[in-house]
């Protein structure tokens, strides 16, 4: 059979020597010159690591071929399918796409189809025609179908009903959907199921209108449709929790959390995977905990203090530049720590020594001023904002005190939400804008100050340099290379720190954002008026209510669309009961079509 899809997405596992005989992606490259040394992390962590911007990626991968694309996506993703060659027998086309290299774990979805959002029929998009469907997992159903409404000349007889039918496997699937093999066995067979992978299948079909074929399926005959997926991706393992088991996949939870998603990108990397011995597993438990803090809203309700969410595309290129933007997501840094790899999270810690000596008064070298042309004039970060139907945004600039230098700009497209990524864009302007630096030479009792470790500084003579500084760097056995077994001393490098760098609040929230609020203008009527974020294709939104603490599929459609003026605001007049609710806004486009994911909760009570 040309281009076995057994043989391909054998391939899919098996570039790099990996294998996925276990359900997680293990390297099997042998020898250490893959696997860089933990020397080599200083290095990248001082380089502004840099990923293509998911959008692209999405692209990029949308057009592989041969599906021997490395790549893992973590967190609530839009995941784009890399297809195999699909395949057409009579006037239904078949075929298969990855999803992600590894198992998923899948929850409600919500489809594009090329570039066209098709919300699954049960979502509470509208009230039209509803097919018949199975579970999107269920590969023994008849498959499940994507709303008809942005699809040209869909009809609703029985053709029309089965238009397009998708099934996904979560990587625990061992053949291929049953519907496909009744319908292409001479093509596919029991063993083409893709086991370990997360593979979405499709069956779809062409119409006896030639005319309406190609505005059904633009990319086709060339090539498959491109069909991405809004789903809950990768699970990790999460050292908190005693239940899970490191070396047993099937233990792991799905989590968006930043630090554990940072600890298993380094854990299970199909490029060059480190050891649990290699890894400061508390540090990232810390990570993780800070990560999982809820942060008040402006509109209402809280959100995760970091969470990511994204597709890394693995290379042989060096694995820290692949994995800092993750650390880099959350404010934090991967850190030396006793040769091993840690966290260093972005958020405050207390000092844990005070310096109020140097060894034989080496201060080598310190300043409180540096260069205006040494600090950026302001920063940038660029983010995926689900508000746009899944696009790279980019926040306003933020000046940077004392800055004459270059803009600054931060890759912040792994991270989803505009107040995280305002949150790291602030938290790295104020450590551009630290002025303070100092080298010198420590007493052997400052061993424990590793690098991102908070200090006191209180050395006579230099008052100038009194307060909170942070450990850049420090190599306590310098002394046994240098002088062969002198007194002990801890060379270390500082720089100005403090608790103000990491102050948040609603009013350091991006203008980006969608806004609303709610007056009362008769019984029952209220008027929602709000902001909505700069978008060329949104144009209109629609206004739905929950219960408080309810999920936007139990809301209920309330206020018609409204257009958008040239200033993003709206104004929605809607009809709804006294009380309080939780308020959702749906970006809507010119012809009525949802753009990404809807904004909410905002936690309103109506009078």
């Amino acid at each position: 059979m040309p281009e076995a899809i057994a043989g391909a997405l054998l391939a899919a596992g098996a570039s790099s020597g990996v294998a996925l005989s276990s359900g997680i992606i293990v390297a099997t490259v042998g020898g250490a010159a893959i696997k860089l040394g933990i020397g080599a992390l200083a290095a990248s962590a001082a380089a502004q690591s840099r990923l293509p911007d998911q959008p692209s990626m999405r692209r990029a991968l949308e057009v592989a071929r041969r599906l021997v694309v490395n790549r893992t996506t973590y967190g609530r993703s839009l995941v784009v399918g890399s297809p195999l060659r699909p395949y057409k027998i009579n006037r239904q086309v078949y075929g298969c796409m990855i999803l992600n290299n590894r198992p998923s774990e899948g929850g409600d979805i919500f489809t594009y189809t090329d570039s066209r959002p098709s919300p699954a029929a049960t979502d509470p998009w509208g009230d039209t025609d509803q097919y018949t469907q199975d579970d999107v997992y269920d590969f023994t159903g008849e498959g499940f179908a994507p709303q008809p409404d942005p699809f040209v000349g869909f009809g609703g007889d029985a053709t029309g009903a089965d238009f397009f039918r998708i099934w996904i496997g979560k990587g625990d699937q061992t053949s291929p959907p049953d519907r496909i093999l009744s319908e292409a066995g001479s093509v596919f067979t029991e063993n083409d199921g893709g086991e370990g992978l997360t593979v979405l299948w499709y069956r779809l079909d062409l119409g006896d209108d030639t005319e309406k074929y190609y505005k059904r399926w633009p990319s086709m005959p060339r090539a498959a449709p491109s069909i991405e997926v809004l789903m809950d991706t990768s699970k990790v393992w999460d050292p908190r929790d005693g239940a899970q088991d490191p070396d047993d996949p099937s233990t792991w939870t799905f989590s968006k959390n930043q630090a554990l998603i940072t600890l298993d990108a380094l854990l299970n990397n199909p490029v060059a995977p480190f050891s649990r011995s290699q890894i400061d597993t508390a540090s990232f438990e810390d990570g993780a905990d800070i990560a999982d803090e809820a942060v008040a809203l402006k509109r209402g309700g809280t959100e995760a203090r970091y969470e990511v969410a994204g597709t890394i595309q693995w290379t042989n290129s060096e694995i820290f530049s692949q994995i800092e933007p993750l650390a880099r997501a959350g404010g934090g840094r991967l850190v030396d720590i006793g040769g091993r790899i840690g966290y260093a999270p972005g958020a405050w810690t207390s000092p844990i020594y005070t310096l109020s000596d140097a060894l034989d008064g080496r201060v080598l070298s310190f300043s409180n001023m540096k260069l205006s042309r040494d600090v950026p004039r302001q920063m940038q970060i660029n983010f995926t904002n689900p508000d746009n139907a899944y696009e790279q945004d980019s926040l306003p600039p933020l000046a940077v005190a004392s800055g004459g230098g270059a803009d600054a700009s931060l890759e912040g497209g792994l991270i989803d939400s505009a107040t995280r990524a305002a949150r790291v864009q602030k938290i790295e302007a104020a450590r551009r804008a630290a002025q303070k630096v100092l080298t010198l030479e420590a007493p052997s009792d400052a061993i424990k100050c590793v690098p991102w470790s908070n200090v006191t500084v209180d050395l006579p003579g230099l008052e100038d340099m009194d307060g909170v500084m942070r450990v850049i760097s420090t190599d306590p056995t310098i002394f046994l290379r240098e002088d062969g077994g002198a007194a002990m001393r801890c060379p270390m490098a500082l720089e100005e720190h403090s608790e103000a760098m990491y102050d948040w609040s609603v009013d350091d929230e991006p203008e980006t954002l969608f806004s609303l609020e709610s007056d009362v203008t008769t019984a029952g009527e209220v008027t929602f008026t709000g902001v909505a974020p700069a978008s060329e294709n949104l144009t209109q939104v629609a206004i739905y209510r929950a219960a408080t603490g309810g999920a936007f599929t139990d809301a209920s459609l309330i206020g018609t669309a409204t257009a958008i003026d040239d200033d993003r605001g709206f104004t929605v007049t809607a009809t709804t009961s006294a009380g309080a609710a939780d308020f959702f806004v749906a970006p809507l486009d010119d012809d009525d079509a949802v753009l990404g994911t809807p904004s909410g909760p905002y936690s309103l009570t109506i009078t």
